[in-house]
């Protein structure tokens, strides 16, 4: 039986995962299965992270989490600066003669971070303000 089977699956869907920029290197984006029912040397396996599109080199990593389970994490802080997007591959090859090959692809978008800010402004002191970040979306002068 010559099968091998590579499928992600993302937090937005199982083709795009929306990752915050800013986010620390580590942060979780995909869960990769892959599955070959072979045995011996044909039902072993290599895989290895591709890019279709993007600047995704040293941006991400495959972490391998088990038997056939991998993890698709940010090996680096993304910025929408320098890109917004990416386009990645898992590319699993078998140990058979020929090896089969399996793909899966996903679209990595990188989400802006919009800090709200909430002004709050004495009535005594109007030249005077508290400032506190990343509270639910509001914004409010008084």
């Amino acid at each position: 039986m010559r099968n091998l089977y590579c499928t992600l699956q993302a937090s937005g869907s199982a083709d795009v995962a929306r990752v915050p920029e800013s986010e620390a290197a580590g942060t979780f984006v995909a869960h990769v299965v892959v599955s070959d029912p072979d045995e011996g040397r044909n039902g072993r396996f290599d895989c290895a992270l591709g890019a279709d599109s993007g600047p995704a080199e040293n941006s991400f990593r495959l972490m391998s989490v088990g038997e056939g389970e991998y993890q698709l994490l940010t090996a680096a802080m993304l910025d929408r600066e320098q890109g917004d997007e990416y386009r990645l591959s898992v590319i699993c090859e078998d140990g058979g003669q020929p090896p089969l090959v399996s793909s899966a692809r996903l679209l990595v978008q990188v989400r802006l971070i919009i800090i709200n800010f909430i002004v709050i402004m004495s009535a005594a002191a109007a030249s005077s303000a508290q400032l506190l970040q990343r509270n639910r979306a509001m914004f409010c002068i008084i």
